[in-house]
């Protein structure tokens, strides 16, 4: 028997912390720290939205991006026995 768990989601409502990570991250791509994104959004219409920048750094973003899917994966399913 397999144990399914509900994902917790939020009501659609303006996100400060999207305005704030981004903002945060775009200074950094401006002054060099930030050297290459990969990046996933919901659009308020609930379309998804990606993109990602070129980089020679292909193996560590892809790395980055596993970490990132398990980080939402655990933070989202806490606490949800």
């Amino acid at each position: 028997m397999s144990n399914i768990r509900e994902l917790k989601t939020r009501k659609q409502e303006h996100n400060e912390q999207t305005v704030a990570m981004l903002t945060e991250w775009l200074e950094m791509a401006k002054t060099g720290e930030l050297q290459t994104v990969a990046a996933a959004g919901i659009l308020a219409g609930g379309e998804s939205i990606t993109g990602a920048t070129a980089s020679d750094a292909f193996q560590p973003l892809l790395g980055a991006v596993t970490i990132l899917q398990f980080r939402m994966l655990h933070g989202h399913c806490e606490g949800s026995n």
